[in-house]
């Protein structure tokens, strides 16, 4: 396994209309995923720690978000990519979330 350091991935979150930071760090079998003190120990997917974290704030995500979280793994694992452009995969993802979070509609709430 590669000795990666510790990415970041900072979404936007309606809730608090900022962007949050997550810390995600490659263990022997997946990640370690923590916002705050929401989070923990997951497979190469993200799960459970990547739900854990979005869900604790209301968070819209790609159903399919895992499977770039494991694909990034497993270029990592194998040293196709460096720490480094993991990162700007983590930044690019950490965008498509934010789109994804800010795209849904919660006027539906407001309507009385």
């Amino acid at each position: 396994m590669s000795t990666a350091k510790e990415f970041k991935m900072q979404v936007f979150t309606r809730r608090f209309q900022h962007h949050d930071t997550y810390s995600i760090k490659m263990t022997p079998t997946g990640w370690e995923i923590r916002h705050q003190s929401v989070g923990g120990n997951s497979d190469r997917t993200g799960s459970p720690g990547l739900a854990q974290c979005f869900d604790q704030d209301n968070v819209s995500y790609p159903a399919n978000l895992g499977e770039y979280f494991e694909k990034i793994w497993q270029l990592l694992d194998s040293k196709e990519i460096t720490d480094a452009e993991a990162q700007r995969f983590f930044d690019r993802l950490g965008s498509w979330v934010s789109t994804y979070e800010k795209g849904t509609p919660d006027d539906i709430y407001e309507i009385e």
